[in-house]
């Protein structure tokens, strides 16, 4: 019972390391993202504005085949699975 109790708190401390490092991570990737762009909201480099509309095409209703995802290139196959609901999107990578 020591013995598991031992390793219990070896996995707690494991697992505390581990959701600092990913809340360190997170903290670090805003970072880097706001010096780039800037705020996206007060936009303060002056970056263009554009309806999503304006650079792509949007399509619904449609199941693609798998021949049309693909993670590099100039044309990138996107997904509502690809969005975050508060903003931004996630690139997935194919296996």
């Amino acid at each position: 019972m020591a013995e598991q109790k031992r390793i219990a708190a070896i996995l707690d401390k494991a697992d505390q390391k581990r959701q600092q490092a990913i809340t360190l991570a997170d903290d670090f990737l805003r970072s880097v993202f706001l010096d780039m762009f800037g705020d996206p909201v007060t936009n303060p480099k002056g970056w263009a504005q554009k309806e999503l509309g304006d650079v792509l095409k949007i399509k619904h209703g449609y199941a693609f085949k798998s021949e049309f995802f693909k993670s590099v290139g100039d044309c990138v196959l996107l997904t509502p699975g690809n969005f975050f609901e508060k903003g931004g999107y996630k690139a997935m990578a194919l296996t």
